[in-house]
């Protein structure tokens, strides 16, 4: 017996018949009386049951999970993404600080709590002059189109868009501590 038989490609058929397809039934459409309206909750009713206080509750817990920060700055952080801009505040530089924010949060809020950088250190703006004087701010509104490259506990590598590296220090002086605020306690006056 042979057990690996010569395979002779003559004695098989290949032409095959082919079952033609079958046709799709047509569904069924369910009539809708459009003379009277819905019954039930509509999409925008359950929309307006959750109020701004749930999406700001929502924002604030997905950025305290999602980026381990301390509830504190999730809060800020979730105020500073809905807030108006301050009208003292150029739009541009407005929303560097707030995209700056949200990045920060992502990628680097862990490692600067771990390495001690304080709140007014990230997030320290000038009450009277937050453009203007640079000697109160923190380290996000000194950001504006740069990245961060590295993080130690006293210092910050940044990174230009041409690729020129910079440092930025904690201010360790807090004598004018009156002065400063965070990001998301300016007013939009």
């Amino acid at each position: 017996m042979n057990l690996f038989p010569i395979f002779d490609p003559r004695s098989v058929s290949f032409e095959t018949t082919p079952t033609p397809a079958k046709v799709a039934k047509v569904a069924k459409v369910a009539k809708v009386n459009t003379q009277t309206p819905l019954e039930g909750p509509t999409l925008a009713a359950l929309a307006t049951l959750a109020g701004p206080r749930d999406d700001f509750d929502e924002r604030a817990a997905i950025i305290e999970f999602g980026g381990e920060v301390p509830r504190a700055w999730a809060e800020g952080l979730a105020k500073l993404d809905t807030m108006p801009k301050p009208s003292n505040i150029s739009d541009r530089r407005w929303r560097q600080a707030v995209d700056a924010a949200g990045c920060f949060a992502d990628n680097w809020a862990a490692k600067a709590l771990a390495l001690g950088w304080t709140t007014l250190d990230i997030f320290g703006v000038d009450r009277i002059k937050p453009e203007a004087a640079i000697h109160t701010a923190g380290l996000l509104w000194l950001l504006q189109d740069k990245k961060i490259v590295a993080m130690s506990a006293d210092a910050v590598i940044v990174e230009t868009a041409g690729g020129v590296r910079q440092s930025f220090r904690p201010r360790l002086d807090t004598s004018d501590g009156d002065r400063r605020i965070v990001m998301w306690e300016m007013s939009a006056q």
